[in-house]
């Protein structure tokens, strides 16, 4: 089930754009309302091409290093402009 407070609101404006109910989308997993969002964008039969190539890429990643800061490991791309 998905939360809708933790989808994006320009994805989950085009999900609804595309005949989604609120209810509609909390039912979906991440993979077909992925698949829904890429179809009202274009990319039909890209998604689980797309899909496959996000979860792959992101298993490759290597471990980030402790920030110097606060010795927290940042996810890759996230703010690591520490306050402490």
């Amino acid at each position: 089930m998905l939360n809708l407070n933790k989808i994006p609101a320009d994805i989950l404006t085009d999900l609804q754009k595309r005949g989604h109910t609120d209810d509609d989308i909390k039912q979906m997993t991440p993979k077909q309302a992925f698949a829904e969002f890429c179809r009202w964008n274009g990319l039909t039969d890209w998604s689980n091409t797309l899909w496959n190539a996000v979860h792959t890429l992101q298993a490759a990643t290597t471990p980030a290093e402790p920030c110097g800061e606060c010795g927290v490991r940042h996810e890759p791309g996230q703010n690591t402009l520490c306050s402490k």
